[in-house]
């Protein structure tokens, strides 16, 4: 196994880590990632998504997550894309949204995923707006793709899929 093989292997792990996802929540702001996020809520994104705005710039949001645990934690991840969608609208900001497909029951079950991410895409379609579905570990690919089809086919054309090397 190469340097590059293990170093991945041990950001996989540490990224599934409950402890160390926490203190990253707790700390990581203040190690350095405060650069690039704008705001921990929807109150401080907004007035940083408005300047950014006016500089010429679109945003990419997110709601930060994976991996939820649960059918009722999936669907309150929902409900806060829900909030940002609404938000940017009625805002007029000129931002996306960008999520993660396990932070929506991926890993769960797949149907379920693709219930939530389908309702959020009618959603910002309606609000004008576009969903960005961010690769995620290579175990989720075929399913993320074949979500992402299945959207398209069915004339979706506010939704588009990260691809990595």
């Amino acid at each position: 196994m190469s340097l590059n093989e293990i170093s991945r292997a041990l950001l996989l792990s540490a990224s599934r880590n409950g402890p160390l996802n926490r203190a990253a929540t707790k700390y990581g702001l203040r190690l350095g990632a405060r650069r690039f996020v704008a705001g921990e809520t929807l109150d401080e994104f907004v007035p940083i998504a408005r300047g950014l705005n006016a500089r010429g710039f679109t945003i990419a949001s997110t709601i930060l997550g994976e991996g939820v645990t649960s059918e009722a934690e999936a669907r309150s991840v929902v409900a806060e894309y829900r909030t940002l969608l609404d938000r940017i609208a009625a805002e007029g900001l000129r931002a996306n949204v960008a999520l993660k497909l396990t932070h929506l029951g991926l890993a769960l079950d797949e149907r379920l995923a693709e219930q939530n991410i389908r309702e959020l895409v009618e959603l910002a379609r309606l609000r004008g707006n576009f969903v960005r579905i961010d690769m995620e570990e290579s175990w989720h690919v075929d399913a993320t793709l074949r979500l992402y089809r299945g959207l398209r086919e069915s004339g979706f054309e506010n939704v588009g899929v990260v691809l990595q090397a």
